[in-house]
């Protein structure tokens, strides 16, 4: 392919009859007479180049006398040959010895040209991009009606200060961010949307997809997209491959990755995705919205380390809520690295689920005039001087009203470890349909159940809530309860580690399977007839029960908790008998049922209470908006 830029010089220097340029042909082979494609051609003295087509031809304007001076040509998978002007332009024809090597793990071959060159990008990220440092940067982001972007909805800036670790593999897109200073404007239009947009401020690492080894950077998809080399760039000596992705599947983005034919560093990307082919994974909403269509690019430059870093990001996107399009534009532009440096205190550091908005403060012209390094525009910055902050003291970034009260509320899922004491007893219980006769000693069974839980924050670290457990295994150990918790950190000034002592109260269910029992014919139980032939019977104590706790939880982030509780267990009250239920049936038409002691035939005697629960254990994780 000849790049367009060399068209164009040749047709300008055509038209002006310029006789002072010679016009160099040739086509590149290997040594098995076959043309070798996309072939990098570059002239050092002029520092142009161009690179071959499909067919391995090329063409070079170069000034006459320059015909002496020397080529550099070069291809993946096969040596490089430097040769003068003279030399191509007699022979019409270069050929390329293959050249079979190895980087790391991955053995280069000339075969799939623009599958080669990618997966050398991949081999090649932790040699080209820096170890672990912090980067300090600026970003912006607005949102604005369809048409509209001379009345914004609201605008956030931040300086920020970010720390990547190195890019030797996948990276969260949920690093360490720190806000230096913002500020903000807000419109009424605002309260009218039932939708807010978070995680703005992580644009360092969101829209770095080398870093978080996003798309095709994960090297797992590339199989479901088309490439091609599209073209080469020449930029004061740096030539560039411009690879191309077409997806095959809408649910992937089309992209463009500009690579660095030296080694093979991404010096740009840019992504795009359809409508409604990408969900919106940063927006929480009370009602369904539709993706318009989204782009993401992002630049790199080299430092004097010759290692490269992310320099901006733009994201645009556009969606259709209820009858209205929205577009929100997020810009991000690193200002300078520091290798050495303090980690973010975990209480300075942003949280990911945060809305933009809520961590600004007030405007102060001083500290903008160094720090916005994207051109400020008049309607901007009379936006924020002539908003007032003080008349917004309350002012949050909310969903709606029902949004704001669901705040308070979180939930927690779990596991828990129980330990029964079945104390020696005998049972017995005779039917015309089935007997039961068993003794047995004193012994210990453990059982786990699964339990969730909801609760909701009367005043700050003061909970209420529900719990309820159910078995996992015929082992039973079932609760439904209500319950207190106070939580006190013990770690005020970094990541929050909380002692939080508890009540619970409620009806708790303990079981010990018996086993199943077969019945010749059928018997019934408290008005109900059972006729499956086969039945489970379990000894079981039900009643109310009383259980304080205490628990350690650790944040992992403002939204996600994790646990271990403790518990001990004593019951207020408490029922014994044997539980009937079928099997053999379909699971609508089991019939159950629970018969107390001493009555319909069941006598269970024992020294002490049959069933005894004491200590519980149990480990979950904790889910909320703003824990």
């Amino acid at each position: 392919m000849i790049s367009r830029g060399l068209l164009l010089s040749i047709m300008i220097l055509t038209l002006f009859g310029l006789n002072a340029q010679t016009i160099i042909e040739s086509q590149v082979l290997d040594t098995n007479g076959d043309p070798i494609p996309f072939v990098h051609v570059y002239h050092e003295q002029t520092r142009s180049g161009t690179i071959s087509n499909i067919k391995g031809f090329f063409i070079l304007n170069i000034p006459t006398d320059d015909l002496d001076s020397y080529v550099k040509v070069s291809s993946i998978g096969f040596e490089e040959r430097i040769l003068t002007l003279n030399e191509i332009r007699k022979k019409n024809r270069i050929t390329l010895k293959e050249w079979v090597g190895q980087l790391k793990t991955v053995t280069i071959t000339p075969k799939n040209w623009e599958l080669e060159l990618f997966e050398k990008v991949l081999q090649r990220i932790p040699d080209n991009y820096p170890d672990r440092e912090m980067s300090e940067g600026f970003v912006k982001e607005q949102l604005h009606f369809k048409d509209r972007d001379d009345n914004p909805i609201y605008i956030a800036e931040a300086t920020i200060e970010s720390v990547k670790e190195n890019y030797d593999r996948k990276r969260s897109d949920k690093g360490d961010i720190r806000l230096i200073k913002g500020r903000k404007y807000r419109s009424p239009q605002l309260d009218s949307l039932n939708f807010s947009i978070y995680a703005g401020l992580f644009a360092p690492f969101r829209f770095d997809k080398v870093y978080t080894r996003s798309y095709m950077f994960n090297g797992k998809n590339l199989d479901k997209y088309d490439l091609s080399i599209s073209d080469t760039l020449s930029m004061d000596g740096i030539n560039l491959f411009v690879l191309e992705f077409e997806p095959q599947r809408k649910t992937l983005p089309k992209g463009t990755v500009y690579i660095l034919d030296s080694t093979y560093a991404v010096v740009k990307t840019d992504f795009f995705f359809d409508q409604n082919a990408y969900k919106i994974d940063t927006v929480k909403s009370s009602s369904s919205i539709q993706r318009r269509f989204l782009k993401e690019e992002t630049e790199y430059y080299q430092a004097d380390d010759g290692l490269w870093r992310m320099k901006l990001s733009t994201y645009n996107t556009s969606f259709l809520q209820k009858d209205s399009i929205l577009f929100l534009e997020n810009k991000y532009v690193s200002t300078k690295t520091l290798a050495e440096f303090d980690e973010i205190p975990y209480l300075e550091r942003s949280q990911y689920g945060d809305y933009f908005l809520n961590n600004t403060g007030t405007y102060d012209p001083n500290f903008w005039d160094t720090h916005n390094v994207i051109l400020p525009d008049s309607l901007s910055e009379n936006l924020f001087k002539n908003y007032k902050e003080e008349e917004n003291e309350d002012e949050t970034y909310k969903l709606t009203r029902q949004v704001e009260r669901a705040r308070r509320i979180s939930a927690s899922f779990g596991i828990t470890h129980s330990r029964i004491k079945v104390n020696s007893h005998v049972i017995s219980f005779a039917n015309e349909g089935l007997s039961i006769a068993t003794t047995s000693d004193e012994f210990d069974q453990a059982g786990w159940s699964f339990f969730s839980s909801f609760r909701y924050e009367l005043k700050p670290r003061l909970y209420v809530g529900y719990e309820a457990s159910w078995p996992l295994q015929k082992k039973r150990f079932r609760s439904i309860d209500l319950f207190i918790k106070r939580d006190f950190n013990l770690n005020p000034n970094g990541r929050p580690i909380l002692l939080s002592p508890g009540l619970n109260l409620g009806r708790q269910v303990l079981g010990y399977y018996l086993g199943n029992y077969s019945s010749e014919s059928s018997f019934e139980l408290k008005n109900r007839e059972f006729d499956s032939g086969n039945t489970d019977v379990w000894l079981q104590s039900k009643g109310v029960h009383l259980q304080p706790s205490i628990s350690i939880e650790i944040e992992q982030s403002r939204t996600t908790h994790y646990f271990i509780r403790a518990g001990y267990n004593h019951f207020i009250e408490n029922r014994i008998g044997l539980l009937f239920k079928e099997t053999d049936q379909f699971f609508l038409k089991k019939k159950s049922r629970f018969v107390e002691n001493n009555s319909n035939g069941v006598a269970i005697t024992s020294t002490n209470d049959v069933l005894v629960n004491n200590w519980n254990f149990s480990i979950g994780i904790v889910f909320g908006t703003d824990l």
